[in-house]
């Protein structure tokens, strides 16, 4: 497991994109001022500002950000955790399944091969954890594990709904091909019991039970619809200039104040131009 971890973090690293990518990709710039907003704010997602993405995306950003502060390391952080993590998980799990390490360290490679977006953790984390959860429930299928199995498909629904969607049929999977006779129908409850209780918990800290219909409303409009992204500035304007210095030492900002928003025609004005801007709200 330490070699896939080492292999699958070397790999992130060699992938590790420019500062530029973070201008480029409407998603990629989004986690990371919906990160912003919130410790600068208050503001809550998914409340506040509506994204289809989930409220859990940019919490885990939020605390990256405030450990290391607005500089592209807070973002870096959050993918080698979470690519790392999945990917460990992804080859300890093909491993029990197959009892071959050789076979484990091939889906492990084509799995890096096929890596989807730096921002995009989550899609490789969550279906693997509620996978390797799913396994440890077959093994032992008893009350506790159908909570924890519903509750990686709670969490998933969190970072994004339709992934939770993909997660509660790995989870319904398990419990089928794990459930006895007897006890199929009170473990099926106690996995849904699992789920509820982990998106009720982030709907009654900080949503509002009167907030779930028209919650469900804006996330099929933005799921069918056209707007994906939040509709706010870019953190850009107050965050450190290039990589790969921003990731130690911040040197001065860009000055994008004036960009309402920021694309790949930016990039000659963008490189060329530093501020003393930071201050500026």
């Amino acid at each position: 497991m330490v070699i896939a971890g080492c292999l699958a973090l070397g790999w992130l690293l060699h992938l590790a994109p420019p500062w530029t990518y973070f201008l480029s990709d409407p998603d990629g710039e989004m986690f990371i001022y919906g990160a912003t907003h919130p410790l600068a704010t208050g503001a809550q997602p998914q409340v506040d500002v509506l994204s289809s993405y989930g409220p859990m995306s940019f919490y885990v950003r939020a605390v990256s950000q405030y450990l290391f502060g607005q500089r592209l390391i807070s973002e870096m952080a959050v993918a080698w955790v979470g690519y790392t993590l999945g990917y460990v998980l992804l080859f300890n799990l093909v491993r029990r399944i197959s009892a071959s390490r050789v076979l484990a360290f091939f889906i492990l490679s084509l799995a890096l091969v096929c890596i989807s977006r730096y921002y995009n953790f989550f899609v490789v984390l969550m279906p693997v954890l509620t996978a390797a959860v799913g396994g440890v429930y077959i093994a032992n299928p008893n009350r506790s594990q159908a909570v924890w199995l519903g509750a990686t498909v709670g969490l998933a629904v969190l970072f994004r709904h339709d992934c939770g969607f993909y997660c509660i049929i790995e989870a319904l999977a398990a419990w089928w091909l794990g459930s006895r006779p007897g006890t199929c129908v009170a473990n099926g409850s106690w996995l849904m019991g699992g789920l509820i209780a982990v998106v009720g918990a982030w709907i009654t800290a900080v949503a509002g039970p009167t907030f779930v219909l028209p919650l469900l409303g804006d996330l099929l409009e933005v799921t069918f619809g056209q707007g994906a992204g939040l509709t706010l500035p870019h953190p850009f304007r107050t965050w450190t200039q290039a990589w790969p210095t921003t990731l130690v030492h911040p040197p001065a900002t860009l000055d994008v104040q004036r960009c309402s928003s920021i694309r790949c025609f930016n990039y000659p004005i963008i490189g060329g131009l530093t501020a003393r801007d930071a201050a500026t709200p």
